[in-house]
């Protein structure tokens, strides 16, 4: 059940808290989110487990997760790979918080930029980044894909 208020509290977690199987679980549950083939939950399970991967994740006052932010560093920089919150949990700051905290590890890492890629389609995801102050890249920049397997 969602918090009556804004102001009810939630709790957050840094780091590895939940199994992975867990993680794939909740992601599973989000089909907005970019998710892994079910071919390739394995793989997405070992990354939830490497050193570089950032977990940050928000319970309601049962103990339930309602959000996962999954991140990871690549040298100097960082990226955000997967965000998912309940949907009942939408719309109470929730993500704004997943980030800062996501942002504060970077910084201790020594972190000083990380980037995310959204789907041009997906409008609440666009505005929810743009009021978080990212910004798009220009049009000279071109993000290329290989598919390996």
């Amino acid at each position: 059940m969602p918090p009556k208020s804004k102001e009810d509290n939630f709790k957050y977690h840094l780091g590895k808290t939940m199994p992975p199987q867990d993680i794939v679980n909740f992601f599973s549950h989000h089909s907005e989110v970019s998710f892994v083939s079910q071919s390739s939950i394995d793989k997405f399970k070992k990354i939830i487990q490497e050193p570089n991967t950032i977990i940050v994740t928000a319970s309601n006052e049962f103990n339930q997760i309602v959000a996962i932010l999954i991140g990871g560093t690549l040298g100097t920089r960082a990226t955000i790979n997967h965000v998912a919150i309940n949907n009942a949990y939408r719309r109470y700051g929730i993500g704004t918080v997943l980030v800062n905290k996501f942002e504060i590890e970077l910084r201790n890492r020594g972190i000083a930029r990380y980037f995310l890629f959204v789907e041009k389609n997906n409008a609440i995801a666009n505005k929810f980044w743009e009021k978080m102050n990212f910004y798009t890249t220009s049009n000279a920049e071109v993000t290329y894909e290989k598919n390996l397997f």
